[in-house]
């Protein structure tokens, strides 16, 4: 039997400086597809230039896309970081130009489609930026904010991006079967039904796999088990922190010895001083190198089954309020553990610092300190980042857990 499923077009429109970003959307809708495609008769079509056109001609090489691929599609998807792209005959560049066209359809038909954009915040190479460039992104973000009334996300890893874009498309095709819109521009698309002469009567049976999805069961007790190892291991950090801290008043307890009484100093005793104090920090940096990396790989555990239970619908399974309301205080709680952790290390990495320059071995030790320190900071912000949009989900999820019933 021939099956109708209803296919949502997004067009995602960027630069060539976020490639990678471009492929993630691509696995995160054809990831999509397998949880919603059967169950809810409702896919994602993604539209890229480089998929859907072909050579031609027209007054630049952007005209021939816009031809091409037209206006027509439900999902308007922006990415930028660094590039802001080639001039066209329209606008300073082919993203800007895109941008303006799905806007000019959203101010006269809102209902016809949907804009969500990103700009990346991240370090550049210094040999691929483009101080003219970037300046373009800057002022087309602030554009977006004052000009356009837009409210844009910001990201700075793949697997924030990652997580962003899961829920975010997850809430918009929710909101979608919830209010099934009658001129939302939609098109169907009918699978033919399977030729008579290769008819086999055990199909569905043999067109099986062993490559089953995870289950909200699963995933939930993945992200449980993941929160669990990445409080442990703030833990160990915060201790170590306390382990630092006390050796180094140690440390500035002996030098103060040194020089008691109005004694001269002892350069070779305050040398000695000096190189331990280094050595504490060595060991601290060691301690952080093996922490910092299980502290990203367990929250990045957490937040893709998140990401992937934000594509479940609740109509496939019952929701309990009680454990969405549970799973939300824990969620804030352990944000919140991050949130005093990341103010403690940042307030210990300005006073090392603020460490005076000693020995050559302590100067590179406290160097050391504070670049790992740093790493330790980009990771705890991207993870507030990112749980915040958990608890935005929760929140969604506990105000109407069965709104999508259909």
């Amino acid at each position: 039997m021939a099956k109708t499923q209803t296919i949502l077009q997004v067009f995602v429109a960027s630069p060539d400086d976020v490639d990678d970003e471009r492929k993630i959307l691509q696995d995160v809708i054809d990831e999509f597809n397998i949880t919603w495609g059967d169950t809810h008769k409702v896919r994602l079509d993604l539209l890229k230039w480089e998929t859907h056109s072909h050579p031609g001609f027209g007054e630049d090489a952007q005209d021939v896309i816009t031809q091409q691929i037209g206006d027509e599609y439900d999902i308007f998807l922006g990415i930028m970081w660094g590039r802001f792209g080639s001039q066209t005959n329209r606008a300073e560049s082919g993203t800007e130009e895109e941008f303006e066209r799905a806007y000019r359809r959203l101010t006269k038909s809102p209902e016809s489609i949907q804009i969500m954009f990103y700009f990346k915040d991240a370090g550049i190479s210094p040999s691929k930026l483009d101080s003219a460039q970037l300046g373009k992104v800057q002022a087309f973000k602030h554009r977006i904010s004052s000009e356009y009334g837009g409210l844009y996300h910001e990201f700075e890893t793949l697997e924030q991006f990652q997580t962003k874009v899961r829920i975010h498309l997850s809430k918009l095709v929710q909101d979608w079967l919830t209010t099934c819109t009658s001129t939302t521009s939609t098109k169907t698309t009918s699978k033919p039904a399977q030729a008579e002469e290769v008819f086999d009567p055990l199909a569905n049976l043999t067109m099986l796999t062993d490559d089953e999805e995870d289950g909200l069961l699963e995933l939930a007790e993945r992200a449980g088990d993941a929160m669990a190892a990445v409080v442990s291991v703030v833990k160990k950090m915060v201790e170590a922190i306390n382990e630092v801290g006390e050796k180094l008043r140690q440390r500035t307890k002996e030098v103060k010895e040194l020089t008691a009484g109005g004694a001269t100093l002892d350069v070779k005793a305050a040398k000695r001083v000096s190189n331990n104090t280094a050595n504490d920090l060595e060991v601290y940096v060691q301690r952080l190198s093996v922490e910092i990396p299980e502290f990203h790989k367990q929250h990045s555990t957490a937040m893709d089954a998140f990401g992937k239970i934000a594509m479940i619908s609740a109509t496939d399974f019952e929701e309990d309020p009680n454990d969405i309301h549970n799973t939300l205080v824990h969620i804030q709680e352990y944000r919140s553990g991050i949130t005093t952790a990341s103010a403690k290390i940042a307030e210990f990495r300005k006073a090392t610092d603020g460490l005076p320059r000693m020995t050559t071995s302590f100067n590179r030790a406290r160097k050391r300190a504070v670049a790992v320190l740093d790493d330790l900071l980009v990771q705890f912000r991207n993870a507030e980042g990112q749980t915040g949009d958990v608890e935005e989900l929760l929140k969604r999820m506990l105000e109407s857990p069965n709104d999508n019933a259909q």
